[in-house]
């Protein structure tokens, strides 16, 4: 599972240079938990032009053991926080996800064997991508702050999204411009935050993106 990750855009990869992207595991933290035995692993990646680092990002994965029941959504997932300018509606379907998962060469059949998501992950449907996510808050926290540089992106993924359930993108402009995700089925105050950023200049808890 994607449970988050934080990006630096350092510079820019100028268009027709060739880049180097260099992968290092950084960590392997071993715990357990109500799902059983997991595994954290973070990764850093760098994106790398005529030996000057341009992109930046840290994944933090988890690996867990196989359901033995019906996966359920956090009981401690937050609701959706208040106060967006900008809001999106999208409802993601089987097609969106295959192509998403065929962009990113993501084999991970949650995304696109229904059946598989359902008996052998314990899932209600497929999963939308925790990264498909992240990717589309980058675009609201652009859209939220137009004309400027997005300098780092925070997230932190907190509860899922399935496909064909509508959820929406928000956005409250700022010192950092904020983004969320949430389902939009039930109401907003009993929906949960799919993903969330983290900037180090906010105390709050929701997922914050710099744009200066």
């Amino acid at each position: 599972m994607w449970a988050g990750g934080r990006l630096q855009y350092i510079a820019p990869v100028p268009i027709g240079k060739i880049a180097e992207k260099i992968s290092e595991i950084l960590s392997v933290t071993p715990k357990s938990g109500k799902a059983g035995r997991l595994v954290f692993v973070t990764v850093r990646h760098r994106i790398v032009c005529d030996g000057a680092v341009c992109i930046e990002e840290a994944q933090d994965i988890v690996y867990r053991e196989p359901p033995q029941a019906v996966a359920a959504p956090p009981a401690s997932a937050p609701a959706a926080p208040e106060g967006a300018t900008w809001s999106e509606t999208l409802t993601p379907d089987p097609v969106l996800l295959f192509r998403y998962s065929a962009l990113t060469s993501n084999g991970h059949r949650i995304h696109y064997d229904a059946p598989y998501a359902r008996e052998a992950e314990g899932y209600p449907d497929l999963v939308v991508h925790g990264p498909l996510i992240s990717t589309l808050l980058h675009g609201v926290a652009r859209r939220a702050r137009p004309g400027k540089r997005l300098h780092h992106f925070d997230f932190r993924a907190v509860s899922p999204l399935f496909v064909s359930a509508p959820f929406a993108l928000e956005a409250a402009p700022g010192d950092a411009a904020a983004a969320w995700s949430y389902g939009r089925a039930a109401p907003r105050e009993s929906s949960r935050c799919g993903q969330k950023q983290c900037s180090p200049i906010e105390a709050d808890p929701w997922k914050k993106a710099m744009v200066r």
